[in-house]
């Protein structure tokens, strides 16, 4: 095989490579099919709202938390410290729910 055909050839499989194997363009999936029932249901009773905030705080800690192992080691005290000071508030909020 000469050059400009195998040059040719290369470049024709390097093309071919890039087209994907699954179809780009497919319908989405209905919302609810994805998304459990409870997560579209309203919270309607002041014990599902505070427990919902509880979970929320909960989880925002742990993400927190998860970043500030990112930062260098000086600063990952004072940013859990934070993180505490903010779930703690949070969580004040959350108790002030259950009396409404």
């Amino acid at each position: 095989m000469n050059s400009p055909d195998r040059l040719l050839a290369t470049s024709i499989l390097c093309m071919l490579s890039l087209i994907p194997i699954t179809p780009a363009y497919a319908a989405p999936a209905p919302a609810d099919a994805i998304d459990p029932p409870r997560w579209t249901q309203e919270d309607t009773t002041p014990r599902q709202r505070y427990e919902s905030a509880r979970k929320e705080a909960a989880a925002a800690q742990k993400n927190s938390l998860e970043q500030c192992t990112t930062l260098p080691k000086l600063e990952q005290g004072a940013c859990a410290k934070e993180v505490r000071a903010i779930y703690l508030q949070e969580m004040s909020e959350a108790q002030k729910l259950l009396s409404k």
